[in-house]
Formats: C-alpha cells, structure tokens, sequence
C-alpha cells in the first residue's frame, strides 16, 4: 500500500499513539475529471431505512412520571448495524438523573449530535433519531453535515480528487518549504504532549476569531476547559484525537476529532489567519493528511464533517445527512406552553442566524463588541 506520502505528495510523520457558515457557495469544476459520487445508501448510519425497521429496532428510554427523581445510568448509544438507529446500553458507574438535572441541560450544545458522557441529552439530532416516548417533540430543521465512507485504499483516497487537485496541493507543500516552512503532521491521543498542545488549540482558535463573532466558547480559556477536559478522557479511551500541523514549533492547523461507532467525527477545525500559510491553503493539507492516516491506520468507516457545508467539505464529498434542532417538554399543558415559547425563540434566533445577511451582519458586529468588553484581556490577537 502506497504510504501517506504518496497522497500528500511530501513525507511527514504520523505520531503513534468555526463552525463553518452554513451556507456554501458554488465551486466551479476544477477540470474535465470527476469524482465518484457518494450516495446516502453508502453511509452506514444515513437515514435510509424504513421507519417500521427504524421502530423495531430501537429501545426506548424509560419514561418516569413527572418531577420525579431518582438516581439511574446514563447509558451509552451504539449505532444499530441495520441503519440509523441507536442501541441502548447501560455500563455500570455512569451514574445521573432522569428527568435531566440542570447541569446536565447545560451540556446539551457540547459535541452537538453526538451522544457521550459530556453530551448526555443533544439539542441537536440527526434525522431518523428516535423520538423519547411520552413526551412532545418538534425537530426544526438547523443545517446539514457532510460524510464521507473512508476509502479503502490510497489508490481510491486519490480516485476521489482529480489529478489537478492533488497537483496543487503537492505544489502548496513545494512552496510552503521552499519558504522555510517545515510541516510535521501528528495525532494526538492519550500523549503526554497532549494537554499541552490543547493550551495551544485555544489560542490559535481566540487568535482565528479575534475579529469575528462565533458563539463557540473557545475564544477563551474558561469556555474551553470542558472541552480540553472531555478530550483528555476522551482520548484515554480511544474515543477522541487531536489531529495537528504544525511549523517547528508552532501550531498553524488543528482538528479537534472525534471517534464512536466507527464513525470519525470531524468537530472542530482552524487554521493560523497569517497570510503565509493562507494563500497556500493550510487547512486543506491538513484534512487531506488526515484521510491519507485514516487509509492507513484504518481506525472509522464514515467521516462525518458535521454542522455546515462549506466548500472545502464540499470538494471530498456531496452526501447529506439533515440536523435537528430537537425540543421537548412534558406531556401537559404547561409543556405544551413551555414548548411553544422554545419553539418562537429558537425559531427567531434561527431568522438572525440564517437569515437576511444585513440583519446577521449587524448582529454579528454587535455581540462581537460585547465579548471584547466582556473580555478584553482574553480575546485578543496573540501571537
């Protein structure tokens, strides 16, 4: 099998151990060749089966009467081998309550759909997941996520881009060198670097978004400890990785990643804003390094790029899985009031957010003006 340095085009190590808009513009065709396309039947975990085999497949949780409290598992959820649906199992010490306590409401937006210890109970689903039982529910639709089956080999990682495509990233490397820049690909797991480079991760990302509003709470070190946190015992169980690029010394390209079910969660992504690196497209080294180390050290069958559509997910992949904002409340008649007023102001958020761009710029501009006097220390353009 071909190494990674074939696909890349310059040898690199691999260690051993934004959310993006969600609209996406058009990419005009690179050349005459093109690239297989990905239908939603290829991907495991796609919504593509029946909703009566859906049903019958999945175990519904235990509904408790209302206001009622007592200690029982948070299980974990396995995806069901015959489509999108989710398996429940209860391993003993994961201990919490039901109905959820408001701590574990507030975890609810940490790893958005993807289902763990630190996000117990998502605000936001994949379409095709079960609804709780005894409960009202309403999925407003929020974005898409991308996926992508992992090729096989390095031979069909290639077969996915046109030769143009792998030239100019081959030439971006030559350049990049020829500029004194020296790129060492690694994944991070349960390392004793990798605390460390977590430090760094905030930083590069405070320092991408300096000028810009994003809701993500990475701009500061508080807002992103439970995440550097969650990584760490993520990590120590194989269920996380920290896929990094760096220049010497330097951090210049990040994804923070996900791993579950076979599936590899692409969660978070940035790259340094400086111009040297930019005009030579430093984040799309850095995904394609990525798949060639997935061909390799074969770990997932599916990507998932999750929330948005950008172009630069766009160029490996048009397979789309819809996402849900999911919101529930008590089978009475003061839920169905609570649901109807979580309903209108998620409703009116998502107007601003993806709405008329005017509107979104004015209030991009205005939150960004109050995290900078919120933390003025904190959001700032370190080097």
């Amino acid at each position: 099998m071909p190494t990674n340095a074939n696909v890349a085009g310059t040898s690199y190590s691999s260690s051993a151990a934004s959310r993006p808009e969600y609209a996406s513009r058009s990419r005009a065709s690179e050349s005459a060749v093109s690239r297989p396309r990905v239908s939603a039947s290829a991907i495991p975990h796609l919504p593509s089966q029946s909703s009566e085999r859906m049903n019958r497949a999945v175990v519904l949780p235990i509904v408790l009467p209302p206001r009622t409290r007592r200690a029982v598992v948070i299980p974990t959820w396995t995806r069901h081998p015959s489509g999108p649906c989710y398996r429940r199992d209860t391993p003993a010490g994961r201990a919490s309550t039901f109905p959820p306590t408001a701590a574990e409401r507030g975890k609810r937006h940490v790893f958005e759909y993807v289902r763990n210890e630190f996000n117990p109970d998502p605000a936001l689903v994949l379409g095709g997941t079960p609804r709780p039982a005894g409960r009202f529910v309403v999925d407003i639709p929020y974005s898409v996520s991308l996926v992508l089956p992992i090729p096989r080999t390095a031979a069909d990682l290639r077969a996915l881009r046109s030769r143009k495509y792998w030239s100019k990233l081959r030439r971006s490397e030559k350049l990049l060198a020829e500029d004194g820049v020296k790129l060492d690909f690694a994944v991070l797991r349960d390392e004793p670097g990798l605390r460390p480079a977590l430090d760094e991760v905030q930083r590069l990302f405070a320092r991408r978004w300096a000028d810009e509003y994003t809701s993500f709470g990475w701009k500061t070190p508080a807002g992103f400890a439970p995440y550097a946190t969650a990584m760490q015992e993520l990590a120590a169980s194989g269920r996380g990785e920290l896929v990094t690029l760096r220049d010497g010394d330097r951090l210049v390209s990040f994804a923070y990643c996900l791993v579950q079910d076979r599936t590899y969660f692409f969660y978070q992504h940035a790259s340094v804003p400086d111009e040297r690196y930019r005009r030579h497209s430093i984040g799309k080294i850095l995904v394609a390094r990525l798949l060639a180390d997935l061909v390799e050290h074969r770990r997932a069958d599916v990507l998932d790029l999750m929330t948005g559509a950008a172009d630069y997910k766009r160029e490996w992949t048009d397979a789309e899985q819809p996402i849900l904002r999911r919101i529930s409340a008590d089978r009475s008649p003061a839920g169905a009031v609570r649901l109807g007023l979580r309903w209108a102001l998620v409703r009116a958020r998502f107007a601003v957010q993806f709405g008329d761009p005017r509107v979104r710029s004015a209030a991009k501009a205005l939150l960004l003006t109050v995290d900078r006097l919120r933390h003025p220390a904190e959001i700032t353009r370190t080097p």
